[in-house]
């Protein structure tokens, strides 16, 4: 357990040096599909102005100090519109059922812009390999993680991009495995109003 532990720590460190750049000193952020808040709290560490709100539909039962945690239904964001400037999220979209309504609801939220990183498939040999390594990923964690599989591709984030006006900011590979394995792409996407 305590080597799971140690590579967690060290995932959510670099989940945070990854996001950091696109963080503002004092914004209000919504940490979307947060899990055990670690990275909310990574992030807070070194920018302490920060004011985060962790929401997931999973309850992972840890309330760190300084970060506020609602469970919620995975349809409806139970927030106003342009409640935070920014939301953050690092490989949630695929858990969602649609994550095509989520992201409009994550973007009906939001002030300034959606800064997220996401499994993409990249080509029709990506979508089993792609499965395989969310499955071994997220099957370590005691919480039931829902795993509907619905990975886009560039293509189809791109037109949801377009379809809601954004414009995309920065959009680069992030992953941490070899490229040239068939388990999809991971990219960053910081895309704003």
């Amino acid at each position: 357990m305590a080597l799971i532990n140690y590579f967690h720590r060290s995932y959510v460190q670099y989940q945070a040096d990854v996001l950091e750049p696109y963080i503002e000193e004092s914004e209000r952020i919504l940490d979307f599909g947060c899990g055990d808040l670690t990275l909310a709290e990574s992030l807070l560490s070194k920018h302490p102005k920060l004011r985060i709100t962790g929401i997931d539909v999973v309850d992972f039962h840890r309330r760190p100090k300084r970060v506020t945690f609602q469970l919620y239904d995975g349809v409806r964001l139970p927030y106003r519109n342009k409640a935070f400037d920014t939301i953050i999220s690092y490989h949630v979209f695929h858990h969602c059922d649609d994550p095509k309504t989520v992201f409009s609801e994550c973007l009906r939220v939001t002030k300034k812009r959606i800064v997220f990183v996401e499994s993409v498939i990249r080509s029709r040999f990506d979508n089993i390999g792609i499965r395989v390594t969310d499955w071994v990923f997220n099957r370590w964690k005691d919480e039931a993680i829902s795993m509907p599989y619905h990975f886009l591709t560039l293509r189809e984030w791109y037109r949801l991009f377009a379809i809601h006006g954004l414009t995309l900011e920065e959009e680069k590979i992030v992953g941490v495995l070899p490229t040239w394995l068939p388990i999809g792409g991971t990219y960053l996407f910081s895309v704003h109003r």
